[in-house]
């Protein structure tokens, strides 16, 4: 978005309040473009699932997979886990504990790894417990936290990059070594197929070991799955878990404990046999999807398929990925992974025509993801691990998909997603309001047009001193004030022109403590499927500005700072909050009080929705357009279609103006 925040400038400086329109492209803008998936397998069935499969080679077909524990996170706080019974730590014995674990979300998930557990009171890193790691899985990699003594050690926080959130497995290894004042710990991880783990990743120092290991995940909507458990004291295995038993009989969600080697402080835990999809010495076989992918010219990009799969016989001349646009069960374009000589090569063979060489990679070791994206103009961009590697022209995609061996080929087959985008075209004006209108047929101000807008919860038209405003009073996440169309790829300014209530204090009158983060807030919800949506739990993407209490003054008064907070939508490196040094939350001692008087100043902010990545933008209002070149932060893979509002959070006042919403077509960003 950055290339084009000129032009996004000079548009809107004709997007003022009161201008009956905008053209932009040929195409009509604003279509509306609908991600539906169509179909998810994790082939975990005893047999091939023939909703979705309409056949499949001779040697190809559902097989076991070994056994596994499943979590299925969610944000309920930090009050669930699951404890190993069957061997108790001795404090002051050394221990390497081992494990292979794997984490699929959109966003951020969380693995804690409790080193001190209580079976019966819970086992979680942040209650009955001082020790433990904090494994966190996102888009671009993975984090750990030393959780010790009650609270994250920062200097001990690192990063890795051997784990995505992406379902593929890596292996894990604590070494323990008892020292004077507790332990020290190294941190190792690998590839599940590499043949050792190097050397260790950080050494952290921690409370020690205490009665049982315990596991908890936290997040949204995400899987982490575990296996080959093992804990060695002294060099010795004492305990081993494979997960194979089923959860019925290995798992106990209540205070009866006593038969039962795990015991789980809720029913979001499961173990047992789990399945996968074999290519087994398949030569030039495939399974194809039931469901055919169909264009609609007027999305940039079109479908998607996600697979993830392990390729074990990398043969040189095999190759092994995707067929696409299968029609009649013929012939249809692949792109797929094949073995050189030294490298990995990414081919396209359309059909009955010669494969070329489109790209390489340096490895396709263990687990990989792979994904596909059909655009516009018959191109496929090709991502592996989420990182595109190729794009391949010219692409016959509209048909069914298949997963395909080239030559002799062993592989398993873990997931697979199709996503299709359909475009339904919003005829949604440019609207513009400064809250100023009269009533038809009256005298009344801060009248509301019914037809164009909605107000929804303790949000409402104000007029005083000679300005109409929107009022926010006190707001809860219910309150909003919303487009009466939908709109896809938009820009939305608005101003904030007085915020009431800067800072949250405690009974005592004593200002908030440090690391607290305050409800008050206000933001942007979009692609808003019904107008009383809450904007941190509903249907969408919600981005809130908000404060968070960090630093202090020279009287020690706690100040906060800027942080922008999506819900329900990510950045690129899976991260869903940014930081700023720029602050909207002042008491007016520094001049920049926010009021609606005109002695202080005013907060513009600007958000622009185009093919799915949300730009936004912000600036004080005695600071030009310039400042309105580069986004504060950027949402990407937003469903955008919906409908636009203003929104909050909880105790929220404040006073909003010059509110615009206009639409764009999506050739202005190709």
């Amino acid at each position: 978005m950055k290339k084009y925040a000129k032009q996004l400038v000079a548009l809107l400086s004709v997007a003022v309040v009161g201008c009956a329109g905008l053209v932009v492209g040929s195409k009509p803008v604003d279509a509306g473009n609908f991600s539906q998936t169509v179909f998810t397998d994790d082939f975990s069935a005893p047999t091939i699932n023939t909703k979705n499969w309409q056949s499949n080679g001779a040697n190809v077909g559902i097989v076991e997979a070994g056994g596994a524990l499943v979590i299925k996170t969610m944000n309920t706080g930090y009050n669930n886990s699951i404890t190993y019974k069957g061997y108790e730590f001795v404090p002051g014995a050394n221990y390497t504990i081992t494990f292979d674990a794997s984490i699929k979300a959109q966003g951020d998930v969380w693995l804690g790894v409790v080193l001190g557990a209580d079976p019966i009171k819970g086992a979680t890193y942040e209650r009955n417990s001082n020790n433990g790691l904090v494994i966190s899985g996102r888009q671009d990699g993975t984090r750990v936290d030393n959780y010790k003594a009650g609270s994250i050690v920062m200097e001990d926080r690192f990063d890795f990059e051997e784990m995505k959130s992406n379902g593929v497995f890596c292996s894990y290894k604590f070494d323990l070594r008892a020292v004077t004042d507790g332990y020290e710990m190294d941190f190792y991880v690998k590839s599940v197929d590499a043949t050792d783990y190097g050397t260790a990743k950080k050494t952290l120092s921690i409370s020690g070991v205490d009665k049982y290991l315990a596991f908890q995940g936290n997040g949204e909507n995400g899987t982490i799955k575990l296996k080959n458990l093992s804990i060695a004291k002294e060099g010795t295995v004492v305990a081993s878990e494979t997960f194979e038993t089923d959860s019925n009989t290995l798992i106990c969600y209540s205070d009866q404990t006593a038969d039962f080697e795990w015991i789980a402080q809720d029913e979001r835990y499961t173990s047992g046999i789990t399945k996968v999809l074999k290519f087994n010495d398949a030569q030039d076989q495939r399974i194809v999807s039931t469901h055919a992918v169909t264009k609609d010219s007027n999305n940039v990009n079109n479908f998607n398929f996600t697979t993830t799969f392990e390729w074990t016989s990398q043969t040189e001349g095999t190759g092994f990925g995707l067929e696409l646009g299968i029609k009649n069960n013929g012939e249809g374009d692949k792109i797929y992974f094949e073995k050189g000589t030294s490298d990995i090569r990414i081919m396209q063979k359309n059909a009955n025509a010669s494969a070329k060489s489109i790209g390489t990679v340096a490895s396709l070791a263990g687990q990989n993801t792979m994904k596909v994206v059909g655009r516009y103009d018959n191109s496929v961009d090709v991502y592996l691990a989420g990182e595109k590697v190729a794009t391949a022209k010219d692409v016959d995609f509209l048909g069914n998909v298949a997963i395909t061996s080239v030559g002799n080929v062993n592989a398993f087959v873990y997931e697979a997603v199709l996503v299709q985008n359909t475009s339904v075209y919003s005829t949604a004006p440019m609207l513009g309001n400064n809250f100023n209108a009269l009533e038809p047929g009256s005298s009344t101000k801060g009248f509301l047009d019914k037809t164009k807008w909605v107000s929804n919860g303790n949000c409402s038209i104000r007029y005083r001193n000679g300005n109409g405003f929107l009022y926010f009073n006190s707001g809860d996440v219910n309150s909003s004030f919303n487009t009466k169309q939908k709109y896809k790829d938009f820009i939305l300014r608005f101003d904030v022109t007085r915020i009431i209530g800067t800072y949250n204090r405690d009974v005592e009158d004593n200002y908030v403590t440090e690391g607290y983060y305050s409800d008050m807030s206000i933001g942007v919800s979009i692609g808003k499927k019904a107008y009383a949506e809450s904007s941190i739990s509903g249907d969408h993407a919600s981005i809130q500005f908000c404060p968070k209490y960090m630093t202090k003054d020279a009287n020690g008064k706690l100040l906060p700072n800027m942080i922008i907070w999506g819900y329900g939508v990510t950045m690129a490196d899976g991260r869903t909050s940014e930081w700023h040094d720029e602050n909207w939350w002042h008491d007016g001692v520094d001049g920049k009080e926010i009021t609606a008087e005109g002695q202080g100043l005013a907060i513009n902010v600007m958000v622009v929705a185009s093919n799915g990545t949300v730009s936004v933008y912000y600036k004080y209002s005695n600071q030009d357009e310039s400042y309105l070149e580069t986004p504060k932060a950027v949402y990407v893979n937003v469903d955008t279609y919906g409908y636009v509002a203003i929104s909050c959070g909880y105790n929220s006042s404040f006073f909003v103006d010059n509110l615009s919403v206009t639409p764009l077509s999506f050739e202005s960003y190709l």
